[in-house]
């Protein structure tokens, strides 16, 4: 890109920035007044678990009933079913725990805080590693104009989810693997950098999959750091419970995914009738009107071709992928190993296997794109991911996202069309990287 041409593409970026910043602050607005006016749903029964867990109360199978305390009733627990609405891990309850005990209004302050903390400290590790200007501008625009301006990060806000917090430490991870630390002679970044990787799957065991691509090229380091992590994490959760709680959580997913499937019938049960006001509140059962369209191929099959996909299917479908995956990766792997090429194989075959897993696949999940669009980013030339004629797939599927949800079907369409622009630009950055790789060796 000559020198002319870079300018005027850096002021048409600061023009896109400075409308990016004014979307995302209005976005942040919007985010204050769902986090008062709704329940935080989905926080609430994170709430509920950690307190239950913290009381040495099972919070898998747990069922309110009246004389039981108000700190451990969830508004939206169907009560016609055998578990309870909680569906992560006893780790992250116990991390939960630490302020379990809050006014739950409070929490809702905190957690909206915190995601964002979460999402605008990924963003800042992106742009510190990355020397290029137009391509900070770039990561900068993408990050806040189209997902803190989505509509899946308003849901994302409004129900309290968590899954920013897993895309902050896979970034986290990637940050500390790009520094040089030592601990005196030793050179620890990457055991550092596979400690947080660990912890990160211990609170989502299906984050596992980015170790695939660092076996694959060899970061054995990176490999005994999360090894390290994992256990830690999985010990932490034996802060509050023993490993029975683990049992009781593998057994309550299989049972939510036969639920999911219709599999399981729920037994009508009315002889609880759960209060109006639940910790001084009225509005906990609350919750922002959103399109009732999921993305995992359970859901899917289910209902476009009256197909269950069981549990063991969805894996076999997933491990046919991750062969293809795998022989590609191999294939060029020789001549380059960078760390930004392994984090983005890492975090886009995390986010593949989202889509088998059995349940449902909600539209928030969609803020982890951020990570794998980042990278593409920093992999790609400044000229190449400026004017190539793909990125009008990823811009269509942002702006069908967009926070006003203005097309019907536009959450389901726009997160499948960020899966294609997500594998092509993998495709073509591995094959690119990889060759400029081989020329300079």
């Amino acid at each position: 890109m000559d020198n002319l041409n870079k300018a005027m593409a850096n002021k048409l970026l600061n023009i896109i920035l400075i409308v990016s910043i004014f979307i995302s602050s209005f976005g942040f607005v919007v985010d204050i007044k769902n986090t008062i006016e709704y329940g935080g749903v989905d926080l609430r029964q994170r709430v509920v678990g950690a307190r239950l867990l913290s009381n040495k109360i099972d919070p898998y199978y747990f069922k309110w009933n009246l004389g039981d305390s108000e700190l451990f009733l969830d508004p939206q627990d169907n009560k016609d079913w055998a578990v309870s609405r909680v569906t992560v891990t006893p780790t992250i309850l116990t991390f939960h725990a630490i302020i379990a005990n809050f006014p739950y209004q409070t929490q809702k302050i905190v957690w909206f805080i915190l995601q964002w903390i979460f999402l605008g400290s990924s963003l800042a590790i992106f742009v510190k590693c990355e020397p290029s200007k137009i391509k900070r501008k770039l990561i900068l625009i993408m990050g806040l104009l189209f997902f803190s301006g989505s509509y899946f990060w308003r849901y994302h806000v409004e129900r309290g989810q968590i899954y920013v917090l897993y895309i902050f430490l896979l970034a986290l991870s990637y940050w500390i693997a790009k520094q040089s630390i030592h601990y005196r002679l030793l050179k620890i970044d990457n055991l550092l950098s596979g400690f947080i990787l660990g912890i990160s799957v211990s609170f989502r065991p299906p984050i596992l999959v980015a170790t695939i691509p660092m076996l694959l090229y060899k970061k054995w380091k990176l490999l005994l750091g999360t090894v390290i992590g994992i256990i830690a994490g999985l010990l932490s959760s034996f802060i509050l419970a023993d490993f029975s709680i683990w049992k009781s959580y593998s057994s309550a997913m299989k049972i939510h995914g036969l639920i999911k499937l219709g599999v399981i019938k729920s037994q009508p049960r009315t002889d609880v009738v759960y209060p109006k006001v639940i910790e001084g509140m009225t509005n906990l059962p609350d919750a922002m009107n959103v399109p009732k369209l999921t993305t995992s191929l359970m859901y899917l099959f289910n209902r476009f071709f009256d197909i269950k996909l069981y549990p063991n299917m969805l894996i076999i479908l997933l491990a046919l992928v991750f062969i293809v995956l795998c022989a590609f990766i191999f294939k060029y792997r020789k001549f380059n190993s960078s760390t930004d090429l392994v984090f983005l194989l890492s975090s886009f075959m995390v986010l593949i296997s989202e889509y088998f897993i059995p349940a449902y696949r909600n539209s928030y999940a969609d803020v982890q794109w951020i990570m794998p669009l980042a990278l593409i980013i920093i992999l790609s030339e400044e000229e190449f991911i400026l004017s190539n004629k793909i990125n009008v797939l990823l811009v269509l599927s942002l702006l069908l996202m967009s926070g006003f949800n203005w097309v019907s079907w536009g959450l389901f369409i726009g997160s499948f069309l960020i899966v294609i622009y997500a594998t092509m630009m993998t495709v073509f950055v591995v094959k690119k990287s990889t060759h400029k790789a081989s020329i300079e060796s």
